[in-house]
């Protein structure tokens, strides 16, 4: 870990305000299209850091490096299961999407070095991770370790939508709109059925390693009760996923419509 400075980084507590709180004009806000699709040509790697385009030897070195001189750590990590797999995710929103990673579509900006410098400027160099936000990392996690004892497994999952008819609500009573759902079905569109163990466990020992790194810089993890919902959660969007809910709404065009609204 001698390839690069340690930068002092004293933290920064997001709150909503920041999402909005922005003077630059080299943003625009956008809400897309629904089948947009980003470039993997321009994805930033897994071993260059989203926010200053550092590159370091390998993803671990790099994943220290964001800790230390932007204060990023990965989500609720001991639950990360495919941690290449989110960097790179990750990599497309940024280097693709020109896309904050707090602000998401609500701040898409004209090119990566003003949305990195914007990441930088306002402390926003971290995931927006509250609960329905994290259904779109769902192929990267898994939770399932930390579903209650006892629940029945095989209980009937309905649909509870707002009354506008275009928000989904999850077990945890987060609601989703459509364009975070929009993001989580494409998502399980590209998900792997299976993997060979080998790479199973290459995952698991990268997973490990970064923990043991980021413990070290004192970082704790996700409370034992954010992490039970979150498994409600992710359950109840893979239930209804199976059931076709998800995709009929798509193609309805009802759960998912745009309207405009910053809120969706």
């Amino acid at each position: 870990m001698s390839d690069f400075h340690y930068n002092h980084f004293s933290g920064v507590d997001i709150q909503e305000s920041d999402r909005n709180d922005d003077d630059s004009d080299s943003w625009i806000t956008d809400y897309g299209t629904d089948d947009e699709d980003f470039d993997e040509s321009e994805v930033i790697p897994g071993t260059v850091c989203l926010f200053c385009n550092y590159g370091s030897k390998n993803v671990e070195t790099n994943l220290i490096h964001m800790s230390v001189s932007h204060g990023f750590f990965l989500p609720d990590a001991e639950f990360c299961t495919d941690v290449n797999g989110m960097l790179h995710y990750l990599g497309l929103k940024v280097g693709s999407g020109n896309m904050c990673l707090v602000c998401n579509e609500r701040k898409r900006f004209c090119s990566l070095d003003a949305c990195q410098k914007h990441m930088r400027d306002k402390g926003h160099c971290r995931v927006a991770c509250s609960i329905e936000e994290m259904i779109e990392f769902e192929n990267f996690y898994d939770y399932s370790s930390m579903y209650p004892e006892g629940e029945d497994d095989d209980k009937s999952y309905s649909v509870a939508l707002t009354d506008d008819g275009y928000t989904l609500t999850l077990p945890s009573g987060a609601k989703i709109g459509h364009r975070s759902l929009l993001r989580y079905y494409k998502q399980r569109l590209k998900s792997v059925a299976c993997e060979p163990k080998s790479d199973h466990q290459r995952k698991e020992i990268l997973k490990k390693a970064i923990i043991g790194q980021y413990k070290q810089l004192g970082w704790t993890g996700i409370s034992e009760t954010l992490a039970v919902l979150r498994a409600k959660d992710v359950r109840y969007m893979k239930k209804i996923n199976s059931k076709n809910w998800v995709k009929l709404g798509l193609n309805n065009n009802r759960l998912f419509k745009s309207r405009g609204r910053s809120d969706q």
